[in-house]
């Protein structure tokens, strides 16, 4: 493989993808860069934009001269995440574009086809391979490493600028989610504002672009695709940013959701065959995944303009359940935990034991409450 001279980004795509049959088919050398396995907007444009830098300027010593860029979820998968839908076009990109999956070989010989002395896994936003991936072992622990930027060379300054809006609007748009538009001041930092001033910066030179670029109008047209989940099936929904842990022999699976429990509960309603409720529908969605502990995480904003949290934690074995309470009574002070009451909560014929609460402690996302959960079960 060669390097990839300055180009768009889509551009970088095809030529990617096309490498990567070959590679594949003729055993060569091959770097990939990966995101998590819940493939949410960090994951996807923080591992196609390292790959896309890094294989205009490849170190000296690289393993591959092209850093080919993988979406952690299977093609059609992009279908459950609308706010990747809203955002691609804003770089030229339409869903086909991107390499998921789908382009590695077959789960059962990925280990002999994609050899580990000929495979280098760059892994950003995760430490570790998880979901599918993690199932094969297909490197050894230590390979996830923090995304860095290289040079660019020039080719014609107008192209260069539009190449560079496009690459600046997709990670504009991870910044502005994750801190609510910069507003979140328990998520907002002083590299996020400086960032994004960068980034806009780099839109509002080129003259292709909308010359009345508006951050504000930009982030309410992706999270208000994010926030459109309502055509989607309650399945789909559970396990479009979903995250799974073994601690202990027990696995646990944790949902994150940006709509709350009343919603989910309306929907398993809506889609209700015969005698299935929200719980039946729950505890099918864990016992597909041989959970022990399953957990729904819900992030929203009311229609006074409120951000809330709400917890949802089902622990489905005795052993879970004794690592469960325990976590209610270590967390609920830390956490701001108030019990719910409602259809989703504690049902007498049900397995195991359940609670839901409202999470008073806006500021603890899923990066804080998994680890809290997971020390039970060690």
């Amino acid at each position: 493989m060669s390097v990839f001279p300055r180009n768009s980004l889509r551009s970088f795509l095809v030529h990617a993808k096309s490498a990567l049959r070959t590679a594949i088919a003729r055993r060569e050398r091959v770097t990939l860069v990966i995101g998590n396995e819940s493939a949410d907007l960090d994951s996807l444009t923080c591992s196609l934009l390292y790959a896309y830098i890094r294989s205009q300027r490849p170190p000296q010593n690289a393993f591959s001269p092209l850093y080919i860029p993988v979406v952690n979820i299977p093609a059609a998968d992009l279908q459950l995440r609308p706010e990747f839908l809203a955002l691609l076009p804003h770089a030229n990109l339409q869903p086909q574009h991107l390499i998921t999956l789908d382009d590695l070989p077959p789960l059962d010989t990925i280990g002999r086809t994609l050899q580990r002395e000929n495979t280098k896994w760059i892994l950003v936003d995760h430490n570790a391979l998880q979901g599918i991936l993690g199932q094969v072992q297909l490197l050894e622990p230590g390979h996830g490493i923090p995304p860095t930027h290289a040079d660019e060379t020039a080719n014609d300054a107008a192209q260069v600028q539009l190449w560079d809006a496009q690459a600046a609007q997709l990670v504009l748009a991870s910044i502005l989610i994750d801190t609510t538009n910069l507003t979140s001041k328990e998520k907002t930092t002083e590299h996020d504002v400086a960032a994004s001033g960068y980034l806009e910066a780099k839109i509002m030179l080129c003259d292709q672009t909308n010359p009345e670029f508006s951050r504000d109008k930009f982030y309410d047209e992706i999270n208000h695709a994010k926030q459109d989940i309502g055509r989607l099936a309650l399945n789909d929904i559970l396990r479009k940013d979903y995250k799974q842990w073994n601690e202990g022999g027990v696995k646990l699976g944790i949902s994150s959701v940006v709509k709350p429990l009343d919603f989910l509960q309306e929907k398993a309603k809506q889609e209700r065959h015969g005698d299935l409720s929200f719980r039946d529908a729950l505890g099918q969605f864990a016992k597909q995944r041989e959970l022990e502990m399953y957990a729904i995480m819900t992030a929203f904003t009311t229609g006074d303009g409120e951000f809330r949290r709400q917890l949802l934690l089902w622990a489905l074995s005795d052993r879970a359940e004794a690592q469960a309470r325990a976590f209610a009574e270590s967390a609920t002070k830390e956490l701001d935990l108030q019990e719910l009451e409602g259809d989703f909560h504690v049902g007498g014929r049900d397995q195991g034991w359940k609670k839901a609460w409202r999470q008073g402690n806006i500021a603890a996302s899923r990066k804080q409450v998994a680890p809290m959960l997971r020390e039970k079960m060690r």
